[in-house]
Formats: C-alpha cells, sequence, structure tokens
C-alpha cells in the first residue's frame, strides 16, 4: 500500500511537469512583429511597447478589446502558410520593398489570374476584385482590374487592418462583409509575395544545380589529368591553371571542345589525284559535323561570349561570383536593396528570369566584396564596363551580361542555352510563349 502510495505521488509530480511549458512571449512578440512589419508599418507598430498594449496584454481589463484584434493578425498572417514560408526565406522588410514594386504585383496577379476558383468558378483576379473598397459593378476589362488590385496591394499596410480594429473587435460585427473582404485582402497580398519569393527560390536552384554539376565535371576532369600525369602518358586534358595566381581557369572544359572542333581538318591523301581529293573533302565536309562538339555557328558565338567574359576577368572570376550567389542564395539578401529600381519605366515585366538577374547584376555592381577568409572587404575585382550605366538607364538586366557570366558552363550546349536565354529557360514568359507558338506552327 505504502509503495502504491508513493508511486501515485511520483507520477502526480511528474504529471505537473509535462504540464509545465516554457514562457513563449519573447517568440511571440517576435512573430508578431514580423507579421506586422511583413504588412508594412510605421515604427510605432512594432515597438515592444505598442505590441503589449494592442496585442500580448495580461491586463484582464483590455482582454475583450486585444484579444480579437490579435486572433485577427495569428490567424489570417502568422498562421497562414504563406507566410511561414516568407518567415523561413526573407526578412519582413524584404517582402515589404517587394510588394512595393507594381510591375511585380502586376506580373504575379496576371499569371495567377486566370486560375479559377473551384468553389465560385471565376478566376481568382475576378473573385479579389470584389472585394476591394473600390469595386466597380460595371467594370468588365480585366487588365483595369488587375491595375486596380495592384494599386491597393503595393499600398497596402498594417494601418489597412489597425483601421478595422473595431469592426474586428466587435463581436456582433464579427462577419462584417468589410472584415470578410480584409481578411481576403490580406491573404492575396501574402499569396501574391509567397509566389514571388518562391519562383526566385526556384530560379536560384536551377543554376545552383548547374554549379554543383559543373563542379563535379571540374573534378572529374582534373583527376584524370592527374592520373595520366602519374602514369606518365601524354593527354590534352582540359587545364585549370592560370598565371593570375590564386584563380583557376574556369573557361577550360569550354575551350577544350572548341579547340578539339578547330583541329578537326581534312587532310588530303597525296597518293590520290585531285578529284578524288576533292569528292573526299566533301564527304568529310558532310559527316564531320557528327564529330563536332559545337556548329560553327556556335563556335563562333562561344568564342566572342568567352573573349567578352575575359575582359570582365580573365579566368572566368565572374562565374564564381555567380555561384556564390546561389549557393548563399543572395538575391534573397539583395532584393531589397535594388528591387525598387526594377522596371522603373513602367515597362511590363516579363520573367523571373528577368526580375532575378536584374537584382544579381546590380548585386555584382556593387563597390566592394566580401571575402569571408580574411573577413575584410576589397575592391571589386571585375571590369564591369557599361553594365552599371545599362542597368541604371534600362532597368533591365543586360542578357549579354548572363551570357558571358555562365559561358563556363557552355561545353554542355543544350544546358547553356536553358540557363542563358529567357524563351527556353522559362516557357510562361512572353518570349516563352512566343517560341512555344512558333514551334507549334512548325509542328502544323
Amino acid at each position: 500500500n505504502n509503495n502504491a502510495g508513493n508511486i501515485a505521488k511520483y507520477l502526480r509530480h511528474l504529471a505537473s511537469i509535462g504540464k509545465m511549458k516554457p514562457d513563449l512571449r519573447g517568440a511571440k512578440r517576435q512573430l508578431y512583429k514580423a507579421a506586422i512589419k511583413m504588412l508594412g508599418a510605421p515604427d510605432l507598430y512594432v515597438s515592444d511597447e505598442w505590441i503589449e498594449a494592442n496585442v500580448l496584454t495580461g491586463d484582464k481589463a483590455k482582454k475583450k478589446d486585444v484579444n480579437p484584434f490579435r486572433n485577427f493578425i495569428a490567424k489570417q498572417v502568422i498562421e497562414s502558410d504563406r507566410f511561414q514560408y516568407l518567415v523561413r526565406y526573407v526578412k519582413p522588410e524584404t517582402v515589404r520593398a517587394l510588394m512595393g514594386n507594381s510591375q511585380i504585383i502586376r506580373y504575379v496577379l496576371n499569371r495567377v489570374g486566370n486560375i479559377q476558383d473551384d468553389h465560385i468558378h471565376e478566376s481568382q483576379v475576378e473573385k479579389h476584385y470584389k472585394n476591394l473598397p473600390e469595386y466597380d459593378e460595371s467594370e468588365t476589362n480585366f487588365e483595369k482590374k488587375v491595375d486596380a488590385l495592384t494599386k491597393y496591394l503595393t499600398d497596402f499596410s498594417f494601418s489597412n487592418i489597425e483601421n478595422q480594429r473595431k469592426f474586428i473587435v466587435n463581436k456582433k460585427e464579427d462577419r462584417n462583409k468589410a472584415i470578410e473582404k480584409l481578411k481576403a485582402l490580406t491573404r492575396l497580398y501574402l499569396t501574391v509575395a509567397f509566389v514571388a519569393i518562391k519562383n526566385l527560390v526556384k530560379t536560384n536552384a536551377r543554376y545552383y544545380i548547374a554549379f554543383s554539376v559543373f563542379d563535379r565535371d571540374k573534378h572529374l576532369s582534373e583527376k584524370k589529368d592527374k592520373k595520366d600525369k602519374e602514369n606518365g602518358e601524354l593527354n590534352d586534358n582540359p587545364s585549370f591553371e592560370s598565371e593570375i595566381g590564386g584563380f583557376k581557369n574556369y573557361f577550360a572544359i569550354t575551350e577544350y571542345f572548341l579547340n578539339k572542333d578547330d583541329n578537326v581538318r581534312y587532310i588530303p591523301d597525296p597518293k590520290l589525284p585531285d578529284a578524288e581529293n576533292k569528292k573526299a573533302l566533301f564527304k568529310f565536309i558532310d559527316t564531320r559535323a557528327g564529330k563536332w562538339h559545337f556548329t560553327k555557328k556556335w563556335n563562333k558565338i562561344l568564342r566572342n561570349n568567352i573573349a567578352e567574359a575575359k575582359k570582365i576577368h580573365e579566368t572566368g572570376l565572374l562565374l564564381t561570383a555567380a555561384r556564390n550567389d546561389a549557393e548563399h542564395l543572395n538575391i534573397l539578401f539583395a532584393l531589397p536593396k535594388y528591387v525598387a529600381e526594377f522596371h522603373t519605366d513602367n515597362k511590363p515585366m516579363q520573367s523571373y528570369f528577368e526580375l532575378y538577374h536584374f537584382i544579381l547584376q546590380k548585386w555584382t555592381c556593387r563597390p566592394e566584396w566580401f571575402d569571408e577568409k580574411t573577413q575584410n572587404y576589397f575592391p571589386n575585382p571585375l571590369s564591369l564596363g557599361d553594365l552599371p550605366n545599362n542597368l541604371e538607364k534600362h532597368h533591365t538586366p543586360s542578357h549579354d551580361w548572363i551570357k558571358y557570366a555562365f559561358v563556363s558552363l557552355a561545353y554542355n550546349l543544350p544546358r547553356y542555352k536553358n540557363l542563358t536565354i529567357e524563351a527556353l529557360f522559362d516557357e510562361d514568359s512572353e518570349s516563352g510563349k512566343k517560341l512555344v507558338e512558333e514551334r507549334k506552327k512548325k509542328e502544323e
């Protein structure tokens, strides 16, 4: 009996320990701060004092007013899958900066705008347009509806929610149409940001994979070269050694195949008459294409691209920079610094490919780079030429620069094309749609 009593006592102790919960008020405060910042808010709303008084108050007298407002923020923002994805990848300020660019919002809305809602069988744009304060029932123009939603989302801020506080708090008005509309538009705001960020992450992933394959191929080539030398065998393997200390020649594999193609030449047979040699030459011309790695056209294009890339940096350091940017997902770090400059000429955005490369090219042009080994900054080592001025002038990326930056990967020509030509990289881009149409016509 005594043993049973002791066991029961210990179990009660364990049960009480199990009920203990850590104080999550600090973590909650940071989540609410992130949510409010992401929606766009003055410093007043993200201060500890304001959040304590209006969101996390322990004052029982205030809870009737505070709890419904807090729950609105929690359920519509913090518990949203969109919000949780965004805070995993970017700072709240990055989302706010992204949503300040009307061309990006308009592009996302146009791409998802014709997707139908399964329940009400109308497009997302049609559905959300009805939630706008400026909703016009007589409006039938799809682009004008997109423009109206774009303006609302660009101007959206936490104030939109704060201004509706009295309706949110009043239980009788809890299902007020204005609040339901605000919920829908808040979700749309997060969805547009989510779609844009996710596509930038996916774009980055394709480059990350390409660089991983390049590193593998480079390693295998160096391993074979080392083995051949150890065995005393002569070889013509690509050489990554550079005369510039501390750097590798990243053009080596592409140049290897270009040079190999140039060495494919017809050698006349002196024993044969000229007429026979001429026939043999024509036959060689007809069949040698199969022995070439590149066609004549692409041999010329790639040699030009390598020459231009070497003007930027002799060893292909531009590839290293692009690889580091992909590995560290620098696109998301650089986004808030430069996104406001993207398409400020009011011309429509064409693709995520375009946005990705504009941000990274602006990032590449920064005056100082950071060395992780020495933990020091050093002057930008690249010869940038007209790139900074062109970015300022056109507010879009240089497509030639993209081809120069990745020419070290051109030994695999299909992959190089897919990584550097917008229409091939993204079939949903405007140029991609045109290419798809052209291919369909040819098939017909």
